[in-house]
């Protein structure tokens, strides 16, 4: 996952928000379209663990680093534990397993499109969806064993109509904040259409209302120029109303198990390294 953020449909593997908060931030969309984050001196701090040999155990079974990487995600790890054992440091990890449902909720898969507003500026929004009862039909009739990762057809994805509302963690948000948030802090997506909503929300919320919550516990390391931050301090700045469009913001997601050889138990759930420093070409 380092080095990578993951778009679209992550599905049975795969805050705070401060409303009025200004900090400085520009997404780097062009990086995100092409799914990769740029090199913006991460590589440095990535470069600072430690070279002593590690073996890994996941869930009593011993594995290569490659296949336990794979296996324990931000959504599905326990525990990690580490003591050294014949002159190496053995890994002991609790996860779940990466074929149960990681989001909650009654979505459990979305894919992500973008439309250019009459300002020139572009919004990204949910395209489409996949419920979790939609989900578990669909293996069935499949015949797709429970124990195997199952990715729906095209023709098994549901419409989302741009103009739905986006609330994360209680408050109306811009529905492209949840990109930033998906594979690594998002929990939670439920899908509603009730007429309540549509009284307080105006008719927009008549094409769907998304109601997103973020973890409260399993929540990665946040890094910001190196130094710890809030969760709510990222979000503001994936906001698109509080963000400074003069400042770059590049970002890189950090696997759980190389999170915690570098920064021990606080990252057990991965980290998120942010840098708002301009980037230099090679």
């Amino acid at each position: 996952m380092a080095g990578k953020y993951i778009l679209a449909f992550i599905l049975s593997v795969g805050a705070s928000y401060c409303l009025g908060q200004t900090v400085a931030g520009r997404i780097d969309s062009a990086a995100i379209r092409r799914e990769v984050v740029a090199d913006d001196g991460i590589s440095e701090a990535l470069a600072e663990a430690s070279e002593a040999e590690y073996a890994y155990v996941v869930n009593g079974r011993e594995m290569s680093e490659n296949e336990a990487d794979m296996r324990v995600r931000p959504w599905n790890v326990r525990s990690i534990r580490s003591h050294e054992e014949d002159g190496r440091i053995l890994l002991r990890i609790r996860a779940g397993e990466m074929t149960r449902q990681y989001l909650k909720g009654n979505v459990c898969g979305i894919r992500w499109d973008s439309r250019r507003l009459d300002d020139g500026s572009t919004r990204r929004y949910i395209s489409s969806y996949i419920l979790h009862s939609d989900y578990d039909s669909i293996r069935r009739a499949e015949g797709c064993p429970k124990d195997k990762v199952f990715v729906p057809e095209e023709r098994h994805w549901r419409q989302l109509s741009p103009d739905a509302v986006y609330i994360l963690n209680g408050r109306r948000v811009d529905g492209g904040i949840l990109i930033y948030l998906e594979g690594t802090l998002l929990q939670k997506v439920d899908l509603q259409y009730r007429r309540r909503d549509v009284r307080r929300f105006g008719a927009e919320a008549g094409k769907g209302v998304i109601r997103a919550r973020t973890f409260r516990s399993h929540r990665p390391l946040i890094l910001i120029d190196g130094k710890r931050a809030r969760l709510k301090q990222w979000l503001a700045m994936c906001n698109i109303e509080t963000i400074n469009m003069q400042t770059p913001v590049n970002y890189r997601a950090l696997s759980p198990i190389d999170a915690y050889k570098r920064y021990g138990r606080r990252a057990k759930y991965g980290v998120l390294y942010i840098s708002t420093q301009w980037m230099t070409e090679e």
